[in-house]
C-alpha cells in the first residue's frame, strides 16, 4: 500500500492537478487537462448523486486522479464509469492505481450495479483485465463489470 493520502475531493473549484496535466500532455494524455477544464466550466465536477472524484497526494503534491460518473453514454442510472484514473509517473510501479481503484470502487459498487470504463491504452487494458473487469463489445466501453464481480 503506497504511503500517499487519498481523499475524496469536492470543491467548487478545480483540483489542484497542474502537474498531473504537465505529465499526462507530454505522455499524449488529454484526459487530464479535459478533467481541469470540465471542472472550471461546470460541464463535470463529479458532484451529481452517486458521483465522486478521488485525488491521492504525495507529501502535499498531487500524484494520482481517478472518478466515477453516472455513465453518460447510457440512460440507465445504475451504470457508472470509472474516468480519467492517472498516475504521475514518477509515483507508479508503488500500488497507488490499485488503491486509489480500490477506494473509488468501494464508493461505486455501493451506488452502481454496473461498472464501465473506456481506454484505448494497452497498459491500462491490462490492468483493467486483472482488476476483474470484463472486455466489453460496446461502442462507449471497453471494459465493464458488475459491482459484486470486482475485487473490494
Amino acid at each position: 500500500m503506497p504511503s500517499c493520502v487519498i481523499r475524496r475531493y469536492a470543491n467548487a473549484a478545480p483540483p489542484d492537478i497542474a502537474g498531473l496535466i504537465e505529465e499526462a500532455s507530454r505522455e499524449g494524455f488529454s484526459f487530464v487537462e479535459r478533467t481541469a477544464t470540465q471542472w472550471s466550466s461546470g460541464e463535470n465536477r463529479f458532484d451529481a448523486p452517486a458521483e465522486g472524484f478521488w485525488l491521492a497526494e504525495d507529501d502535499g503534491q498531487v500524484v494520482a486522479m481517478c472518478g466515477v460518473n453516472v455513465d453518460p453514454y447510457v440512460d440507465d442510472l445504475t451504470i457508472g464509469r470509472l474516468r480519467h484514473l492517472y498516475v504521475h509517473p514518477a509515483s507508479r510501479s508503488r500500488g497507488l492505481a490499485v488503491a486509489l481503484v480500490d477506494v473509488v470502487l468501494a464508493h461505486a459498487t455501493n451506488h452502481f450495479a454496473i461498472i464501465r470504463l473506456q481506454t484505448p491504452n494497452a497498459a491500462a487494458d491490462r490492468f483493467y483485465d486483472r482488476y476483474g473487469f470484463a472486455r466489453s463489445d460496446s461502442p462507449t466501453a471497453s471494459h465493464d463489470a458488475s459491482s459484486g464481480s470486482l475485487r473490494k
